[in-house]
């Protein structure tokens, strides 16, 4: 079977290159090792970025770090975690804000609105959510690629894979740690 997936690969990369007509089956496809993959994808579509700006861009989530989180649970005095919550929910009682500061765990309600405040002072830790359609042999299905900025030198576009649709990649965006859809998408 190894030998078997060599022998395909070596084809696959001698076919990409010789005849970038060249379509996979899904199966295959996906078979592959996603840096395979996205070898044939930047073959078949150069313009693999540019496909990704425009329309090729659907939405956003935060990838939420649990450590940075934590800190913010077991330290809120450092971090000011009782004004973030008073600025959110002007409702917080000073025995609430005293638990806290004592080191009450903080309430699933209390811990987002600290995800989204940290989320919101890291403008550079958004991931952006790219894709575009491509052809297979047997059928077409929806690219995946997470964008991160590089400030004035654009976006990095990683590969993360392929979804039946845009419709389902766009789902799968919203089960995202604060995913958005773009509002034209």
């Amino acid at each position: 079977m190894i030998f078997s997936d060599k022998l395909f690969r070596l084809y696959f990369y001698c076919m990409a290159a010789m005849f970038m007509r060249y379509k996979p089956s899904l199966k295959r496809f996906q078979s592959l090792p996603l840096s395979d993959q996205f070898y044939w994808l930047s073959k078949k579509y150069p313009d693999y970025a540019d496909l990704c700006y425009g329309e090729g861009y659907l939405g956003v989530s935060y990838p939420i770090n649990d450590a940075l989180v934590q800190d913010y649970e077991y330290q809120p005095e450092e971090y000011g975690v009782v004004d973030i919550l008073r600025n959110r929910v002007p409702a917080l009682s000073d025995d609430r804000a005293r638990d806290i500061l004592a080191g009450s765990k903080l309430s699933q309600e209390e811990l987002g609105i600290v995800i989204e405040a940290i989320a919101e002072k890291d403008t550079d830790g958004w991931w952006g959510h790219h894709g575009f359609e491509i052809e297979l042999a047997d059928q077409t299905v929806f690219t995946h690629f997470i964008g991160r900025s590089l400030g004035q030198g654009g976006v990095d576009f990683e590969y993360c894979g392929t979804f039946n649709d845009a419709q389902s990649l766009k789902d799968w965006i919203e089960r995202q740690p604060l995913g958005q859809l773009d509002w034209m998408s």
